[in-house]
């Protein structure tokens, strides 16, 4: 009865996997994971909230667009706080890729007058950035792998990779 049994799951994992564009391979799956605009400024949302608890600033950030860049880059328009109580339209192209595992975002043009774009801060933002993107695709399994991210449409697609474990 038992090899029936992991026959019937194993038809009914592979047909399902197939029906929601996940694959498995080597038992690990492949997952999919869309970022629409909404989760994007979300994303960037939350990388400003980070930003703001470690400098100790207030500055504000309303995101009025985001423009999707194939293959790997969003542009960012909106109206960013510059000196207190002083607000000034800017954007920002923010570029995604994957390396040994792990998500990697970059800040690559930043248009904000008065807009601190020391390296430092750079580096601040990018990760600020990262580990949103981290949070925000890690609600799947903390031992996910990040294998590729890049624009398709009017979205970010990610794809991780998810050992599978044996349990008994």
């Amino acid at each position: 009865m038992k090899p029936f049994r992991i026959a019937l799951l194993t038809l009914i994992l592979a047909v399902g996997l197939s029906a929601c564009n996940f694959s498995l391979k080597g038992g690990k799956l492949t997952v999919p994971i869309t970022l629409d605009e909404q989760a994007v400024i979300r994303l960037l949302t939350l990388a400003q909230s980070a930003i703001t608890a470690t400098s100790g600033g207030q500055s504000q950030v309303t995101i009025n667009s985001v423009d999707f860049i194939e293959p790997d880059s969003v542009r960012v328009d909106g109206v960013y706080e510059s000196t207190p109580g002083e607000f000034v339209p800017g954007s920002m192209t923010v570029a995604f890729a994957v390396a040994d595992g792990a998500p990697r975002v970059g800040v690559t043009a930043l248009d904000i007058p008065g807009a601190d774009d020391s390296d430092a801060r750079m580096e601040e933002i990018n990760r600020a950035l990262e580990d949103a993107l981290q949070r925000e695709v890690g609600a799947i399994q903390a031992a996910a792998t990040f294998k590729s991210i890049a624009v398709e449409g009017d979205a970010l697609k990610i794809i991780v990779e998810v050992p599978l474990r044996a349990t008994q």
